[in-house]
């Protein structure tokens, strides 16, 4: 992890698994970190001198047209937690940590109550 290091979020509608294969495919090619933990949702990784957010998206467009999409350039990460299944949380956990520096905040799902019974 560098001080050069920029961290995107990107969010989107459904893609086919053809469409998530070609942005993976890009990322890879131009030297982009990624995770993509969470259907829609993706974490990016850049060094200073690779692709931005207007890039990230038009990339993106280009596999999925007229998806729609939102990019966002993460510059301070405050408070934050997740959620994932067992055979997720292990390998989230250490991405984040060794990727974007943050330690754990894995809760599990609040409890809900149980059902109302109307008669």
């Amino acid at each position: 992890m560098g001080a050069n290091l920029r961290k995107y979020l990107l969010i989107s509608d459904t893609v086919t698994l053809n469409q998530q294969q070609s942005f993976i495919e890009w990322l890879n090619s131009v030297g982009l970190g990624w995770a993509h933990w969470v259907y829609g949702g993706w974490l990016i990784n850049a060094i200073s001198n690779q692709p931005r957010v207007a890039d990230i998206r038009a990339a993106f467009l280009q596999v999925a047209p007229l998806t729609q999409v939102m990019v966002f350039e993460i510059e301070v990460i405050g408070e934050w937690g997740a959620w994932l299944n067992n055979a997720t949380l292990p390998h989230a956990a250490q991405w984040l940590r060794d990727q974007w520096g943050l330690e754990g905040n894995y809760g599990l799902p609040p409890a809900l109550p149980p059902p109302s019974r109307k008669r």
